[in-house]
């Protein structure tokens, strides 16, 4: 199990994240065109009942990017948030989900590069993703799907469980072999 974190440098006097400030998704939009900017993400897994291989639970997402898409859960990183504080902030607001972060394991310390020709706002957007696993119970994978964020996943889709088959996204597709890889054969 891969446990390393990329390294962090915080110089002295880096200011915590002002409280209440924040963009309308115009302006966000129109930033995000313009500079690359860091998402985390967290891809729901459970072992297959009759294998030794994976299960990838994804959500299928309402808006864009990756709009349509069956996709994991989280989203852009706050100034001054570390990946895993974001990673629990975007589980908990996704899903409802609240889990300890010690259950959070980093798929690949090298972050994904997405350059999205339709971002936000319309917009193109580069954007640089750090993805964790966490393996989900059943009654996990159930309440996340009674409280998942209407605002950004289709709610009559819930959360679907997927072996490797075709018709995947292939970033989704990678991040189903990296689980594999990791936890799967056991």
């Amino acid at each position: 199990m891969r446990t390393e974190h990329p390294y962090v440098f915080t110089e002295e006097g880096f200011p915590p994240y002002p409280k209440g400030i924040w963009l309308t998704d115009e302006e966000f939009a129109r930033g995000a065109s313009k500079f690359v900017y860091c998402c985390v993400d967290v891809a729901f897994w459970h072992r297959h009942p009759d294998s030794d291989g994976v299960i990838l639970d994804l959500a299928r997402r309402r808006i864009i990017p990756a709009c349509g898409e069956w996709w994991v859960f989280g989203g852009a990183m706050k100034v001054g948030e570390t990946i895993e504080g974001a990673a629990l902030w975007h589980l908990k607001e996704d899903t409802g989900l609240e889990v300890d972060p010690d259950r959070l394991v980093l798929l690949d310390p090298r972050p994904r590069q997405y350059r999205w020709a339709n971002g936000k706002g319309g917009l193109p957007n580069h954007v640089f993703v750090d993805i964790f696993a966490l393996e989900v119970s059943p009654q996990e994978i159930a309440d996340a799907s009674a409280h998942l964020d209407s605002g950004e996943y289709e709610l009559n889709s819930g959360i679907r469980a997927f072996g490797r088959p075709g018709g995947l996204h292939p970033a989704m597709l990678r991040v189903y072999d990296e689980i594999d890889q990791f936890f799967g054969k056991r």
